[in-house]
């Protein structure tokens, strides 16, 4: 008995060339900035030092409540 062990292959071009390519370098750039927006908000690249001088203090006025001294 003999096996039959040639088999055609049928490789088709489905349409636009360097379709995947072109994903893994989107993702790739999106990997990066997201990593970079990571970076920037975890290590405090946002916050900024404020040069202005300004200090402000306010001092509020709380009400005192006179409640009646009950009777014994």
């Amino acid at each position: 008995m003999t096996e039959h062990t040639d088999r055609e292959v049928i490789v088709t071009n489905t349409g636009g060339s360097g379709g995947s390519g072109m994903g893994v370098i989107v993702g790739v750039i999106i990997a990066l900035l997201l990593v970079a927006a990571v970076l920037w908000f975890t290590l405090g690249g946002g916050l900024g030092k404020s040069g202005s001088g300004v200090n402000v203090n306010v001092n509020v006025a709380v009400p005192s409540i006179n409640l009646p001294i009950p009777s014994k």
